[in-house]
C-alpha cells in the first residue's frame, strides 16, 4: 500500500474533524449571541449548569417565603386593626363609665347601659373577625367561631365563652417567611382569653349600670384598666411580628437580587466576550479551511 496515500487519507480525515469542531464551536458562540444564554445544554458547562439549578431552586424557595409573608402581613394588619378598634371602644367605655359614676340621675344610668350594650355587641363581633375564611382570634382553631355568646330572652349577651386554642396549649401555627424565620400570624390562647375577659367585664359594667350602682361602676372602671393593658400588650405582640416580617422581607429581597445576579453571570451571555469568541471561531475555521486546501493541493500534485 502506498504510504503517501494513507498519510493523505489520515490528514484529510483529521482536517475534516478539525473543521467540524471549529464549526460547532462557531455555532455554539453564535447561538449564545442570538439567545442571550451561554448555557444551552448541560454539556456546555456541567458545573455551572448544576450551580444554576441550585440557585434557581433557592430563588423559588424565597418566592414562596414572600408569598407566605404577604399572607402573614395581611393577617397581622387585620388583627392589629381589630385590636385597635377594641382599644378605641374601651376608651369610649371609660369616658362613659367615669361620667356616669359621678351622676346620680336614674336616666343617666339607663342611657349608659344601652350604650355599653351596643359596645358589647361591637366587641363580640370584632372577636369573631375573619380573614380569608379563617378566624383571627382562635389560635390554631381557625375554622370554627372561637367566641360564643349566651343571650337572654331580650337577645342581650349575658356571657361570652372562648372555645379556641386555650392558653394551656403551647401548640401554635407558625409560617416560614424567610430561612430560619417563622412567624405566628394568629394571636395566642392567652391573648384570646384576655379578650374574652374584656367583653365579660363590659357585661359586668352593664350590670352595674342596670343596678344604678355608682360604686360598682367605679369598681368596673378599675377592672377595665387591666383589660387596657392586655389590649396594649396584644397590639405590641402584633407590631413586633410586623417588624420581624419587615426585616425578613428585606433580607429576602436582597438575597433574591443576589441570586439573580449570580445566575446571570453563570447563564447569561456576555455580549462583548461572545462577540470576540464568534469572531475568533470564524477566523480559526477560515484559516483551517484555507490551510487544508493548500496542503491538499500540494498533495494532489504529488500524484501527477
Amino acid at each position: 500500500m502506498d504510504t503517501n496515500r494513507v498519510t493523505d487519507l489520515s490528514f484529510s480525515t483529521g482536517l475534516q474533524q478539525e473543521v467540524q469542531s471549529l464549526m460547532q464551536q462557531y455555532n455554539k458562540y453564535n447561538l449564545q449571541a442570538e439567545s442571550g444564554q451561554k448555557l444551552t445544554y448541560p454539556s456546555d458547562d456541567p458545573v455551572a449548569v448544576g450551580r444554576v439549578f441550585t440557585l434557581r431552586a433557592e430563588k423559588s424557595t424565597i418566592a414562596q417565603y414572600n408569598r407566605n409573608g404577604d399572607n402573614v402581613k395581611t393577617i397581622l394588619d387585620t388583627t392589629y386593626a381589630s385590636l385597635k378598634q377594641l382599644q378605641e371602644l374601651k376608651t369610649c367605655v371609660d369616658s362613659l363609665a367615669i361620667d356616669t359614676s359621678s351622676e346620680l340621675g336614674l336616666s343617666k344610668f339607663s342611657i349608659s347601659s344601652v350604650q355599653v350594650n351596643q359596645f358589647i355587641e361591637q366587641a363580640f363581633t370584632l372577636l369573631n373577625s375573619k380573614f380569608s375564611g379563617k378566624y383571627l382570634f382562635g389560635g390554631v382553631t381557625v375554622s370554627a367561631e372561637p367566641f360564643v355568646a349566651t343571650r337572654d330572652s331580650y337577645n342581650n349577651i349575658t356571657a361570652v365563652t372562648y372555645r379556641g386554642t386555650p392558653s394551656t396549649v403551647s401548640v401554635a401555627m407558625s409560617v416560614y417567611v424567610a430561612e430560619n424565620t417563622s412567624i405566628r400570624p394568629f394571636t395566642s390562647g392567652l391573648v384570646n382569653e384576655n379578650l374574652r375577659d374584656f367583653v365579660n367585664h363590659l357585661i359586668d359594667l352593664r350590670t352595674a349600670l342596670n343596678n344604678r350602682s355608682a360604686p360598682d361602676v367605679r369598681t368596673q372602671i378599675n377592672v377595665l384598666k387591666d383589660d387596657e393593658n392586655n389590649l396594649l400588650s396584644a397590639q405590641g405582640l402584633v407590631t413586633g411580628n410586623m417588624t420581624r416580617l419587615d426585616i425578613a422581607t428585606t433580607q429576602n429581597s436582597s438575597r433574591f437580587i443576589a441570586l439573580g445576579d449570580q445566575i446571570s453571570r453563570d447563564a447569561d451571555t456576555n455580549f462583548d466576550e461572545v462577540a470576540i469568541q464568534v469572531s475568533n471561531a470564524m477566523r480559526a475555521y477560515q484559516i483551517a479551511i484555507q490551510s487544508g486546501a493548500k496542503i491538499m493541493s500540494v498533495s494532489v500534485l504529488d500524484y501527477l
